[in-house]
């Protein structure tokens, strides 16, 4: 990796181009037999989705390394494949790997089983994504069903979030577990601030994408491709402009140093260097950074010398591996993820070895609410449709 300069200032400065590197983004679709469904312009799901994600990929098929991944695999409730690896420019090929619709009965919807895949780097090739897309019309669902199934998405995605991939959910129709997928979105770390974690309230923002027609599904995945190419805090030059960690977010009380997101420091008397939001002129004076006879010559070497400490002691990586070439940001590895624990605020599953299914732990917790919406109607249908 190519160091990024800084200058006094924090910001970031010009990258050499090998440190550019387009993010890398597996779009893991359902391919459930559901999505032979019609939708309000008779197209079906399949169909829909096909022609929302080409339009995406036609946007941003050189800034986005994309890679496909549908499920189930090869039937029934098999994990998913990844059918193209990500990297840029590879609309052609997954356009090709969309091209036959599933079958019209005997593909169910393993979505945990297939995360849990995706978290798997020897399951995915050694690919390791920065973000994952997920594209669903139902819920957890295998036959026979087991409402115990239910908390596997919610594991596989924390999983997910601890081996530093982020995971955008869109649910495509109305047969979709709502309370689940929008605890996938807090998991994944991409929910908008404030969002209503029961779809309660009209008048806060959904956890998740919701779409139902082919504008709305081409809308939630321009957006999604949108933020999954933004600039991040991580030291790579994330959309190729040339600069790296350029205008990179951060928590309020911290800054982008080194490639990490870093609490600012703050020098004696509790007040914030140069850079922290208070002019130096305007500092009282015994604050160690300026008095009434001028400037205190140690507070621009003791501020940088701060930055710099809290830069090697709080660095972060947000993935488990990056691959220098600007065609590719996800990367072989064999590393082995680390322990994690799902997010106790909403998953109620417990803790449990992995068994079955790549990473998932034994079925637990709770049937879920009988307000999700679909859910009713798609295990009554569900030996027709799937």
């Amino acid at each position: 990796m190519v160091s990024m300069g800084l200058a006094a200032s924090g910001r970031a400065v010009a990258a050499e181009p090998s440190v550019c590197e387009p993010p890398g983004v597996v779009v893991v679709l359902d391919r459930s037999s559901s999505m032979n469904g019609e939708i309000a312009d008779g197209t079906t799901k399949w169909v829909a989705a096909r022609t929302a994600l080409d339009h995406v990929l036609a946007a941003y098929d050189q800034t986005i390394g994309f890679g496909l991944m549908t499920f189930p695999y090869p039937d029934a409730c098999g994990p998913g494949r990844l059918d193209v690896p990500p990297a840029v420019g590879q609309r052609g090929a997954i356009g090709m790997a969309l091209t036959a619709p599933p079958p019209h009965s005997g593909n169910w919807t393993p979505l945990g089983e297939t995360l849990a895949a995706v978290a798997d780097p020897a399951w995915m090739a050694g690919y390791v994504p920065d973000a994952v897309v997920v594209v669903t019309d139902g819920f957890q669902w295998c036959s026979p069903y087991d409402p115990a199934q239910r908390e596997l998405p919610k594991w596989a995605v924390a999983r997910l979030r601890d081996r530093g991939i982020r995971t955008f959910v869109v649910g495509f129709g109305a047969a979709v577990d709502e309370e689940a997928l929008a605890a996938m979105a807090i998991l994944g770390e991409t929910a908008p601030a404030g969002c209503d974690a029961t779809n309660t309230d009209p008048a806060r923002p959904r956890c998740y994408h919701q779409a139902d027609d082919a504008a709305t599904l081409t809308a939630a995945l321009m957006a999604i491709a949108a933020r999954a190419s933004a600039e991040t805090c991580d030291g790579r030059d994330n959309d190729c402009d040339g600069v790296v960690d350029d205008g990179a977010p951060c928590a309020v009380d911290e800054r982008c140093v080194g490639g990490a997101c870093t609490p600012a420091p703050a020098l004696d008397g509790g007040v914030e260097g140069a850079d922290g939001g208070a002019d130096p002129g305007d500092l009282p004076g015994g604050c160690g950074c300026r008095t009434s006879a001028g400037t205190d010559p140690a507070s621009g070497a003791g501020g940088m010398l701060a930055i710099a400490i809290a830069a090697a002691q709080v660095r972060r990586r947000r993935r488990g591996a990056t691959n220098p070439a600007a065609t590719s940001t996800a990367s072989p590895t064999g590393d082995v993820p680390p322990p994690w624990q799902p997010h106790p605020e909403v998953s109620s599953a417990g803790p449990g070895p992995a068994s079955g299914s790549p990473g998932l732990p034994p079925p637990s917790g709770p049937d879920g609410p009988a307000s999700t919406i679909g859910a009713v109607a798609e295990m009554t249908r569900s030996t027709h449709a799937k």
